[in-house]
């Protein structure tokens, strides 16, 4: 994600973000990484794509592997 193309990354960005999976990738480490790496590499209108599609699935307790991801999305 972070030395690819424009777009190569587009698609990548576009998969992640419309995964039947994201809950699931959301609660691995690894996967969660790279979630978090998406947000900071994505367009504005691809990490707010990112993000509304991430917010459901963040709780309102910190978990093990979501607690930087939820200090990235949501507002203080």
């Amino acid at each position: 994600l972070k030395v690819t193309n424009e777009e190569c990354r587009a698609l990548l960005l576009n998969e992640l973000t419309n995964s039947e999976s994201l809950s699931q990738l959301l609660s691995d480490r690894f996967a969660n990484f790279v979630i978090q790496t998406a947000l900071d590499v994505a367009s504005p209108t691809q990490r707010q794509l990112l993000v509304k599609n991430i917010l459901p699935y963040l709780g309102n307790q910190y978990s093990q592997y979501t607690k930087k991801l939820q200090k990235k999305v949501l507002p203080l």
